[in-house]
């Protein structure tokens, strides 16, 4: 008896629906500025042209989550092409020594991500 009742239950139980995973917020740009200006020692010069980069680039990603609606391998896409974007006007400001510590971190920041990633379960998405 108690069969047939567990077998109702489970075809009338609706499936749960994938909630889209939030995205974790945008670094403050002005916090990245400090810690920027602390590892790659800017120039009084190179600081309003970083700061305009990192404004951007914060709004853009506010703009790309926006746009992705959840849909996560879309938001990997634009997230990507905003560093890329980033990348390249970075390299119109700073030395070569400064990218070069730049790129640094940014290997250093992947690798924080991905230990995080393996520490939570979470898969690292490619």
């Amino acid at each position: 008896m108690l069969m047939p009742l567990l077998t109702c239950l489970m075809v009338q139980a609706p499936s749960p629906t994938p909630q889209p995973v939030p995205s974790p917020p945008v670094m403050n740009p002005e916090r990245q500025l400090q810690r920027l200006q602390e590892a790659l020692h800017l120039a009084d010069a190179q600081v309003p042209k970083v700061r305009q980069i990192l404004d951007a680039q914060a709004r853009q990603a506010e703009l790309d989550r926006a746009e992705a609606g959840g849909d996560r391998r879309a938001l990997l896409k634009a997230t990507r092409a905003r560093m890329d974007t980033m990348d390249k006007a970075m390299t119109g400001v700073l030395t070569p020594d400064q990218m070069a510590a730049y790129n640094q971190l940014k290997e250093q920041a992947k690798t924080r991500l991905r230990q995080q990633r393996q520490a939570g379960g979470a898969p690292d998405p490619q």
